[in-house]
């Protein structure tokens, strides 16, 4: 068992090291992402001028919300399915299709190390330079400090899983584009990173506890903070699993099917 996934250790290796070699583009999305950060801090300092709780948030806690938010988006965040597309367009995709290994897992492991490395060079400094610059706070609850890192890696799975299946459409349509930016506009907008979901209409709340999108954002973020009783902690942190494992049984099936359909161009 270890031999059979040593291989998979090394991807994730292969993921870190590769983003080693665009430092620059780093530090602009470092820079950029500070900028955003500080765009929603004078954003709801105005929304929140005379007023001390807003959708359940105080100021401190929302700013405290925007900035762990956003800064855990650089771990999670992925690119999984524009790597995908962009192999299936160059032919590239037939020098993956012969590696000995699951595909599915081949992608999560090797965005997985990008992901350490972004948590390393982008997280933790987004986090540090915040904290000087806008009131927030530490994790709050008994078992924030504990369960909301788990949180955030079960997120990236979740993500990866999203954007896994995003990708594959690509082996049907050849180019999918147009899927990948609708699905970025469902995970910023629904997963709670851009607003948070209590600032949603009850109905699209209710809906949107039978999607995976808020438990890539929201219910970590809710448990950094200490916002929510024990018990749905615990059921926040088995949702993630349980769509982890819905997500990567389907990411399979499509995957056993598209394969049939896939053409490969180009390369």
């Amino acid at each position: 068992m270890t031999k059979r996934f040593a291989k998979y250790w090394q991807f994730m290796r292969l993921g870190y090291i590769t983003y080693l070699a665009y430092r620059f583009q780093v530090l602009a999305s470092f820079v950029s992402y500070l900028l955003i950060i500080a765009l929603n801090y004078f954003l709801w300092k105005a929304v929140y001028s005379g007023r001390q709780v807003i959708a359940g948030f105080t100021m401190e806690q929302m700013m405290t919300y925007v900035v762990i938010g956003w800064s855990a988006r650089t771990f999670f965040a992925n690119r999984i399915d524009r790597m995908i597309g962009d192999a299936v367009k160059d032919g590239s995709i037939v020098m993956d299709l012969l590696k000995p290994t699951n595909f599915q897992l081949y992608h999560y492991f090797r965005s997985f190390g990008r992901a350490v490395f972004m948590f390393v060079f982008m997280t933790l400094p987004i986090i540090v330079v915040a904290s000087f610059l806008f009131p927030i706070q530490l994790p709050s609850g008994k078992l924030g400090p504990y369960l909301f890192p788990i949180s955030v890696i079960l997120s990236f799975f979740l993500h990866a899983g999203i954007s896994y299946l995003t990708g594959l459409v690509a082996f049907f349509t050849r180019n999918n584009e147009g899927v990948f930016r609708f699905k970025q506009l469902l995970v910023e907008v629904f997963s709670g990173v851009m607003i948070p979901i209590t600032f949603f209409p009850g109905w699209v709340q209710d809906a949107l506890f039978w999607l995976p999108f808020k438990y890539i954002a929201y219910a970590p973020l809710r448990i950094y903070l200490g916002m929510e009783p024990l018990s749905r902690v615990h059921q926040g942190v088995l949702l993630q699993i349980m769509w982890i494992i819905i997500i990567y049984a389907a990411g399979q099936l499509l995957w056993h099917y598209g394969i049939r359909r896939l053409e490969i161009q180009g390369g």
